[in-house]
């Protein structure tokens, strides 16, 4: 059909919609549309439909009604466009619903008990099977030359990847095909992160401390092998400390040199991990991550090598509400 043909009958039956709106009509105009698109091209195309008359936001719901699955019926033949699309949303939540039990279903489960694991990390890993953790969620030191707790990290990045690289390899051997590592890095390594992690992604980006938006990059790898378990959520910029700063800096910031934000956690793993499903963080500190998944619903093994951080950890844990047994 030529555009001239397209257009008119497009016209008509957007016209006719308006007085008797059924689904059958709306399905019809959207594979015109879409006939249309074919033809124009996408550059075309959006001008053509404007001057029609025809906003850009409904021919969207058009060629979306001609895409769904919607029969005719009695109870749908006249819902109106709006009704048709919540039919088409409800659908797809449910679509999305039943996916999101697919993978969690697909994520190993944990034959580990929730804990925090005072020791060597980089033993506990060389111990675990391949592909036997579905998420790890961890934030090593930076290489900035810090002490934590009578430890001195390295003070530059060729010894700190050094020093970080057989945690990495035993990560990426442990996590499961589909699973992910998210890990919070500095910026100072920005120019180094594609050389010592390929393909990994930037999931979020800054935040404020005290009042001064900073710099901290949060990485993501996903372990190849199938689809990942959890989509990619994209570059963020939601990260807010400065609350929880205020209110517990004076607790820890006297034991930890840079405790995270428990809601950036919170954020973090509600977004990239799987209700249900075990969350490991070889560099557990005072216990951030690991509450932050108790709180979330997630298994959990932190392990660090301090007593001092293990023991705060365990009380932040045990003194923390865990979410109900109906969430």
């Amino acid at each position: 059909m030529n555009l001239t043909s397209l257009e008119i009958e497009i016209l008509q039956l957007h016209n006719n919609l308006n007085v008797r709106p059924t689904v059958e009509t709306a399905r019809r105009i959207g594979n015109l549309l879409s006939e249309a698109r074919a033809q124009l091209g996408h550059g075309k195309y959006l001008p053509w439909v404007s001057r029609l008359g025809i906003s850009r936001q409904t021919a969207s719901a058009y060629t979306q009604i001609a895409k769904a699955d919607i029969e005719n019926d009695q109870s749908s033949g006249h819902l109106s466009i709006d009704g048709v699309l919540k039919r088409i949303r409800a659908g797809r939540r449910i679509e999305r619903a039943e996916r999101a039990a697919e993978l969690s279903a697909e994520a190993a489960d944990s034959p580990l008990d929730p804990a925090i694991i005072c020791g060597d990390s980089l033993k506990w890993l060389g111990q675990q099977a391949d592909n036997s953790v579905p998420f790890f969620v961890t934030d090593p030191p930076y290489g900035l030359g810090t002490t934590f707790d009578n430890w001195t990290d390295p003070d530059n990045p060729k010894d700190y990847w050094k020093w970080l690289e057989p945690f990495w390899n035993e990560m990426a051997r442990v996590v499961q095909p589909g699973g992910s590592i998210v890990m919070w890095q500095a910026y100072h390594h920005l120019a180094f992160l594609q050389t010592w992690i390929p393909k990994a992604q930037i999931i979020a980006s800054c935040f404020t401390i005290r009042g001064v938006r900073q710099w901290e990059p949060i990485v993501r790898w996903v372990r190849p092998g199938r689809k990942s378990f959890i989509g990619f959520g994209g570059w963020n910029d939601w990260m807010n400390a400065s609350a929880w700063y205020r209110g517990e800096s004076g607790e820890f910031h006297s034991v930890h040199p840079c405790p995270k934000a428990l809601n950036d956690c919170r954020e973090v793993v509600r977004r990239y991990t799987l209700k249900g499903k075990l969350v490991v963080d070889p560099f557990a500190g005072i216990g951030t991550i690991p509450l932050a998944c108790q709180l979330e619903g997630r298994d959990y093994v932190g392990i660090d090598r301090s007593a001092t951080y293990c023991g705060i950890a365990r009380k932040r844990l045990s003194e923390a509400k865990k979410p109900a047994a109906a969430e």
